[in-house]
């Protein structure tokens, strides 16, 4: 009768601290959760469209934003701050993959020309002129892309921007995000 007795005393014993445990991992869980850079990284997620190219990489800047935050609130380690740098660039280095930095524009003016026998209209882009507002090395233009259509690269330098910043993205990614956690 004793060990029945004590048998129930040492389960009942378990199922309490296995209920202060998931009540203290459900607390650490809401106080890492809601942030205001998790509900930004919801957002981004809930907003996003999966057939856009950028969509993972508007994900991948949400989440930066929140481990930069996270990193310099907590300062776990030392060398946090190299690390934060790291996740800065790539924060700005999505920037620019995104189209969301003003790399170009146009001068001229915007002609339509009406297509003979139909109702629609064409652009005539002999009056626009294309200038690159961001200066970029373009003597290295076929490390970054295929020597076939470098041409159009040179032609269009923005273009050599986003992918060298793609290209440094994926580097830092590859050889240092394995330290961006503690």
């Amino acid at each position: 009768m004793k060990i029945k007795v004590a048998s129930s005393f040492f389960e009942s014993i378990k199922k309490l601290d296995s209920l202060k445990s998931k009540y203290r991992n459900f607390k650490v869980w809401i106080k890492y959760h809601t942030t205001r850079d998790f509900i930004n990284l919801l957002k981004v997620v809930l907003k996003s469209y999966p057939w856009d190219y950028g969509y993972l990489y508007e994900i991948e800047q949400a989440k930066i934003a929140e481990m930069i935050e996270y990193h310099r609130k907590r300062q776990f380690f030392e060398g946090w701050e190299q690390v934060v740098r790291d996740m800065e660039i790539c924060y700005k280095l999505i920037d620019i993959i995104l189209d969301k930095k003003k790399l170009f524009h146009y001068e001229g003016e915007i002609q339509f020309i009406p297509i003979e026998n139909s109702d629609d209209v064409e652009l005539d882009g002999n009056n626009l002129v294309y200038h690159c507002d961001i200066k970029v090395n373009t003597k290295n233009v076929d490390r970054f892309v295929d020597s076939k259509i470098s041409k159009w690269y040179l032609k269009h330098p923005h273009e050599l921007y986003i992918e060298k910043a793609k290209y440094l993205y994926h580097k830092i990614r590859l050889e240092r995000d394995n330290y961006w956690w503690d």
